[in-house]
């Protein structure tokens, strides 16, 4: 029997986004491989992962957390682009919209988040809850360019890849919660205040501004 070849249809930037990513993951690891690794398996062993970053005392700021800010970024977009192309939440919105809404949510939460921290004097006790949902969100963003790929060039359906992407964020904050429990038990009210305030309210906005 002679094997067909399925045509893949997919726009040219969609194939060089793909590409990027996995640029972009080499080099990542190339940056720092046990890092790397420890990233990308976190939803399985933070621990270890967390440990050496407190233990280290590495800066917030570093190239590796660029580019992986950077890939989380493009791959986030990407699966929420491919998506809304089938469910069409908004006809007007085009992939680059997205990523510049997408990264104003993560670097604007960043910079706040990190403000607050050096402002008060919280990062002693804050450290491993922001190292926890850092990770958490490299990891994802690894598993959606995944979804991506099977995706595009695959037959795996936008159904599935919109399931997937549920599920992923869900277990992102279940294991976040579950790392972090005893913090948020003991801070509940600002914890609360928190996941108003910088995480469900952008959430909302950006989704306005899609809707539009």
């Amino acid at each position: 029997m002679q094997a067909i070849e399925r045509p893949v249809m997919m726009p040219d930037w969609m194939a060089i986004l793909i590409f990027s990513s996995l640029f972009f993951l080499v080099a990542l690891k190339i940056l720092d491989t046990k890092r790397f690794y420890g990233s990308i398996t976190s939803l399985i062993n933070l621990g270890g992962v967390m440990e050496a970053e407190i233990q280290e005392k590495k800066s917030f700021f570093s190239l590796y957390d660029f580019c992986f800010t950077v890939f989380s970024v493009i791959n986030i977009t990407l699966v929420l682009y491919l998506i809304n192309q089938k469910y069409q939440v908004s006809t007007e919105i085009f992939y680059i919209d997205l990523s510049y809404m997408v990264l104003g949510y993560l670097f604007g939460r960043f910079l706040l988040e990190y403000s607050l921290v050096q402002v008060f004097k919280l990062t002693t006790e804050l450290k491993p809850f922001l190292i926890a949902k850092k990770n958490y969100l490299y990891a994802i963003s690894v598993a959606f360019w995944a979804l991506s790929v099977i995706y595009l060039y695959g037959n795996q359906s936008v159904l599935s890849l919109l399931i997937l992407t549920f599920l992923l964020f869900i277990t992102r904050w279940i294991l976040l919660l579950n790392t972090n429990k005893k913090l948020i038990v003991s801070k509940l009210f600002y914890f609360i205040l928190y996941l108003c305030a910088f995480e469900i309210a952008p959430l909302l906005i950006i989704y306005k501004l899609i809707t539009q």
